[in-house]
């Protein structure tokens, strides 16, 4: 509306998808919770269209798409694919197939990081408490100020377009200066503040960004952020009403300007798996100088790292190294890694073997060492102990998992529960492979006589990690070779005997 104070923005469609080693989430909109000020959650019921205030906790009806629509308005898409649609009267529902007047809204943001949405059919603002929903206030009440809770998973990594950079923890501070996010310390948490709407942002280390510039200890008022969207980036206002800037030749995360430029918009990124491989002469595949990956370094860094990209469609993987180049296979069966564009050669199968892993390349052989731990697409069987990898996640050292009915947290009775609103991060161990998850006072999963499961002492069941879908990873024990599954009800059990949705979990 042009007055200070007040931020009058409209959502676009966009994707800034870019080539090579560069991928945000894919969205031309934004999927969020609607939050009242009494922390009730807008919800559309299961049948009629129906909407309501009512919703406790962030669930499926409880998420509605943000769809813009070129005009500077937006539309309201609910869980069940119906448009929120306004009335002449004013009156709300979910009824709507398509989008046309009655289903457009303009969104004002208040001083205060509460949105507002005013119907184009009625000129009048959207709110309401209880069943008692409409859009005919005439003036900006509390009942028409609604948090927005955004409903993604909260590791995320942070990049600034402008500066072509991510943030990352360097000693107390962050700093936008990294090429790629590449390992735990580009990884960050979105923690959503119900009582507030607000946002701070974690480290994997337990610290907070803070308007000064210094990772904080502890979080506090001083550095949740009021999050704003402008178009696929966000901008994080500070209590001080400024900006988090990426400040200086190094881009330091601190509080800067009063209006948002360039250096105050970032874009929300998944967080892609980096490994390492180790192959059966006990040494680790690392990118080197020369053109050829080699099996030949005993400490893990930068260049024995290797980040997984799959393709949708085809499930296969493409890798990337710390110098933004792709593992190929060359005409001659070597895998290279000089290559910055992908091409068909780029592209491996994966398949897992507990622990370990194998990679069948284009050319229909499988990636395996030779005697000088040079890769070769040479190997005709992934039976082959030179065409396994032991294979370690190093990018993410603690995990919150969402599968289909919510995230895994510990319930009041102590046991695991997959139907909750916010999450809980599970530390991941792993040695040669093995895995296991804990929690926070390091208690690890432990499987009971009925297949529940709860943190307990005594040590954790070790685990491995089969990873077959963006994002998502399926979680299988290692002594019945049982998925642990998540059910309707909220129940967490090691009873699964395929991967598919119920044994499938966000990372």
């Amino acid at each position: 509306d042009g007055q200070r104070g007040h931020f009058f923005f409209f959502l676009r469609l966009g994707s800034s998808l870019r080539q090579n080693f560069k991928f945000t989430m894919e969205m031309s909109s934004w999927s969020v919770g609607l939050v009242s000020p009494d922390l009730k959650y807008l919800t559309e019921e299961t049948f009629g269209g129906k909407l309501t205030v009512s919703g406790a906790s962030l669930k499926m009806r409880q998420i509605f798409k943000i769809e813009p629509q070129g005009d500077g308005s937006v539309a309201l898409r609910t869980f069940q694919k119906k448009y929120l649609t306004c009335s002449p009267e004013g009156k709300i529902d979910a009824s709507a197939d398509s989008v046309g007047k009655a289903q457009c809204f303009t969104v004002q943001v208040q001083p205060n990081g509460k949105w507002c949405f005013q119907a184009l059919v009625t000129g009048r603002w959207f709110g309401g408490s209880g069943t008692a929903l409409d859009a005919f206030a005439k003036t900006v009440e509390a009942d028409r100020e609604w948090s927005i809770h955004l409903a993604m998973h909260p590791q995320v990594c942070l990049y600034n377009p402008s500066r072509k950079r991510y943030l990352h923890m360097v000693g107390d501070k962050a700093q936008t200066d990294e090429d790629v996010p590449w390992g735990a310390d580009a990884m960050l948490v979105l923690n959503y503040i119900p009582a507030s709407g607000k946002y701070t942002i974690q480290t994997m280390d337990g610290r907070y960004t803070s308007p000064s510039g210094t990772l904080a200890a502890a979080a506090d008022a001083s550095n949740a952020f009021i999050l704003e969207l402008h178009g696929v980036c966000v901008a994080l206002r500070t209590s001080n009403n400024k900006y988090m800037s990426a400040t200086g030749g190094s881009g330091i995360f601190k509080e800067g300007r009063e209006l948002v430029a360039k250096d105050e918009l970032f874009e929300l990124q998944d967080s892609q798996p980096q490994f390492t491989f180790k192959a059966s002469n006990g040494l680790l595949v690392a990118a080197h100088a020369g053109d050829q990956l080699c099996a030949n370094q005993a400490q893990a860094g930068d260049a024995q790292y290797h980040q997984m990209m799959i393709d949708h469609k085809t499930k296969k993987w493409s890798f990337i190294t710390c110098k933004t180049t792709y593992w190929t296979c060359a005409a001659d069966d070597k895998i290279t890694s000089t290559e910055k564009e992908r091409t068909a050669a780029s592209w491996f199968a994966a398949e897992w073997h507990g622990p370990k892993v194998s990679f069948k390349a284009s050319n229909g052989k499988y990636v395996a060492h030779k005697p000088n731990g040079n890769l070769m697409a040479s190997a005709g069987s992934a039976a082959e102990p030179e065409a396994q990898f032991v294979f370690e996640l190093i990018n993410r050292p603690q995990l919150a998992l969402r599968g289909s009915f919510g995230f895994i947290y510990t319930s009041t009775k102590g046991l695991l529960k997959c139907d909750g609103d916010a999450p809980e991060l599970f530390q991941l161990k792993q040695k040669e492979g093995v895995a296991s998850l804990a929690n926070k006072d390091g208690l690890g999963w432990r499987v009971q006589a009925d297949k529940t499961v709860s943190p307990g002492g005594g040590g954790s069941e070790t685990v491995s990690l089969e990873f077959v879908e963006h994002s998502k990873v399926a979680i299988k024990d290692n002594a019945t070779g049982a998925y642990y599954q998540g059910f309707k009800n909220g129940d967490f059990k090691l009873t699964g005997t395929k991967i598919d949705d119920s044994t499938l979990w966000e990372y």
